[in-house]
């Protein structure tokens, strides 16, 4: 479920979301690479003007554990699939998504 910046909520299937078209996961500014099928949910806290494929974001893990760090994309597009169609959408205009398992 994809929470836009202006509060609209788009049902996606979890395992179609994708990064740039094709990376299933998030790399954070660390090296550490946290696949989408390890998460419960991310928030976009900020994402920097200049350079939009960089943003500060809030992990939660399926554990429960929360990773607060900047992650870097290689482009800033999200999109997946739903029962209408494809969903794309951009990093800048995404507040929160949930992965409904």
């Amino acid at each position: 479920m994809i929470t836009g910046l202006d509060g609209t909520v788009t049902e996606v299937r979890a395992d179609t979301l994708t990064l740039c078209f094709s990376d299933r996961s998030l790399q954070l500014q660390s090296g550490q690479n946290v696949p989408f099928n390890k998460m419960r949910s991310f928030e976009i806290l900020s994402v920097d003007s200049e350079y939009s494929t960089i943003a500060s974001i809030q992990i939660v893990l399926l554990d429960g554990n929360i990773i607060t760090q900047d992650a870097a994309a290689s482009c800033p597009y999200i999109s997946g699939d739903n029962d209408i169609g494809e969903v794309n959408t951009s990093l800048e205009k995404i507040k929160r998504i949930e992965f409904l398992r």
